[in-house]
């Protein structure tokens, strides 16, 4: 009977401890990684403020979870274009475009069934090699103090996703500049061809001109030339 008293005892002591410590705990998390992109804003931002073209980069996809299904709402791209998912596997969320600026990057809300809203976004910053893209989210779990030791798994649980996001994103944007600047390079390149025969054009017809001879001219000496 004792031993029992004694196990109550400390799994009371325990459960006070978790209780209390939980209080120490900060409520509020954030999760942010980066990578360098060798690619201009102009590139990436129709990637990201695009959901449908999440499915090209984001860690979250049918790949990962094939039972997920999605639908999209609202405009096609930027704020006010809207994610929504279900699934067994996946859960069921939405994810809301709110802001979207050419040179800043994105804003957005995560919503995950059973969850309080998340804010996040992908910021562009300039950096020498192209745009570095800082993928950020954070949140609050409020008071319940055992709530907030599951702030303390986010980082960890987001951050993972977020690397491998980015990894992807990368490389869809590198390849999207590397196709811009390709047919930039072609545009340049017939624009300047076809300023150079616009020229040759205008050349060869002055060179006509010049040597087109004066019928006026000719009559006028043959008759000179025919009077005794």
């Amino acid at each position: 009977m004792r031993i029992l008293q004694r196990i109550g005892i400390a799994l009371a002591v325990f459960v006070a401890l978790v209780v209390i410590g939980g209080f120490f705990v900060p409520s509020s998390w954030q999760v942010e990684e980066s990578v360098e992109v060798a690619a201009a804003p102009v590139d990436i931002l129709p990637l990201v403020e695009t959901p449908r073209r999440w499915e090209e980069w984001a860690a979250w996809t049918k790949a990962r979870y094939p039972d997920m299904e999605s639908e999209y709402a609202g405009p096609e791209r930027g704020a006010g274009a809207i994610w929504r998912w279900r699934g067994r596997s996946s859960g069921n969320g939405t994810l809301e475009i709110t802001k979207s600026d050419p040179a800043s990057g994105i804003d957005y809300v995560l919503t995950f069934e059973g969850f309080s809203p998340t804010p996040g976004g992908l910021r562009f910053e300039t950096v020498p090699v192209g745009t570095r893209v800082v993928w950020w989210m954070k949140g609050d779990v409020g008071n319940n103090p055992l709530a907030r030791y599951f702030s303390l798994l986010m980082e960890p649980m987001m951050g993972k996703d977020l690397r491998a996001g980015l990894g992807k994103l990368k490389a869809v944007a590198e390849a999207a500049a590397a196709r811009r600047q390709k047919e930039e390079r072609a545009a340049e390149a017939a624009r300047a061809a076809k300023a150079h025969a616009d020229v040759t054009a205008a050349g060869d017809g002055a060179s006509g001109a010049d040597g087109e001879p004066n019928g006026e001219t000719d009559g006028a000496s043959e008759e000179a030339a025919a009077t005794p």
